[in-house]
């Protein structure tokens, strides 16, 4: 998985309007505490409330949502489907990789990852 660097609430809205910083967000369990952060390739200098975090390893189940963000419930509502179809149990840990940003719904496209038990 990648290197992330976890930004502050708010720092995050910011984030949101670089067009060209690939992003992920990170629910770490059933309890709404969201974080957001920008996937890095190498070690970078992280001021004020800039922490470095890393996306947990191993296995996930995954799909790929492309179309408006508002639709984005359906993609994790399949990896779900899935994962009961399949005898497959997750911790609850899940992420999304967003793609570059576009105003076009017809070209956005967000990862959406379930890490599995």
């Amino acid at each position: 998985m990648g290197t992330a660097a976890r930004l502050g609430v708010g720092l995050s809205a910011l984030v949101r309007h670089i067009p060209w910083l690939p992003q992920h967000h990170a629910y770490w369990d059933a309890t709404p505490k969201v974080e957001v952060g920008v996937l890095v390739d190498q070690p970078c200098t992280l001021t004020g409330r800039v922490v470095a975090s890393a996306l947990p390893a191993g296995v996930t189940a995954i799909a790929v949502h492309r179309g408006p963000y508002g639709e984005l419930g359906s993609a994790h509502d399949g990896v779900l489907e899935w994962c009961a179809a399949h005898g497959r149990r997750t911790t609850g840990t899940r992420w999304e990789v967003c793609g570059l940003h576009s105003d076009g719904p017809t070209e956005q496209w967000v990862e959406v990852y379930w890490l599995l038990a």
